[in-house]
């Protein structure tokens, strides 16, 4: 578990990296409030830097998928950890947006 300070992806490869594994994030599940998503959707902001803006607070862990019933009404499950090295973002159409880069998080200097 970490907290979400340094961006989505930046905190993600941080477990990752960790672990030795890669993820696959289904973009469509990451929760956005509907103004963010129309702000993405007239171009206005990219979703790449929301993904690796700073400051959100937010929890980001991994949980074994049989505990997953576990889970409160307030998570959400946003994609899975592979057996990889690789962090891959895939859009609606399952398709790789994002691969292979360096999400390494906020750069405080």
């Amino acid at each position: 578990m970490i907290d979400v300070s340094d961006g989505l992806l930046g905190d993600l490869k941080h477990i990752c990296n960790v672990n030795g594994l890669g993820a696959k994030i289904d973009l469509k599940k990451i929760p956005l409030m509907e103004e963010i998503k129309k702000l993405i959707n007239s171009k206005k902001i990219n979703i790449i830097d929301l993904l690796t803006a700073g400051d959100d607070y937010e929890l980001l862990y991994t949980i074994d998928p049989k505990d997953s019933v576990h889970l409160d009404e307030d998570s959400t499950i946003i994609g899975k950890i592979v057996n990889d090295s690789n962090q891959k973002i895939l859009d609606e159409n399952n398709e790789i947006i994002i691969a292979d880069k360096d999400f390494s998080g906020f750069k405080h200097f």
